[in-house]
């Protein structure tokens, strides 16, 4: 009788055991799940912070550029201005 109880006892620690790995296994699937969403969800948050980074300095150059062509005609017209005037001091002589 003493040995049908010993084997019932280690019956149920041997099912225990497997249970408490299978429960220890899924949580760590889980785990290893959760943060693989998590490292996903990351790497989404910095794909669409460098995606605006990079749209904000398009933008600034695109302004930078057109502010630049604006102050080139200024420029040019400046320079015409002064070719002018000093042509015209050249005819006054």
């Amino acid at each position: 009788m003493q040995n049908i109880a010993n084997i019932i006892r280690e019956l149920a620690l041997l099912i225990s055991a497997v249970t408490a790995g299978i429960t220890a296994w899924n949580a760590l699937k889980k785990l290893k799940h959760d943060n693989t969403k998590d490292d996903q969800d990351q790497l989404r948050a910095d794909r669409d912070l460098y995606r605006n980074r990079w749209l904000e300095s398009e933008q600034g150059y695109d302004e930078l550029k057109a502010e630049n062509e604006k102050l080139e005609k200024s420029n040019k017209y400046l320079k015409r201005k002064i070719e002018k005037l000093e042509r015209q001091d050249n005819n006054e002589r």
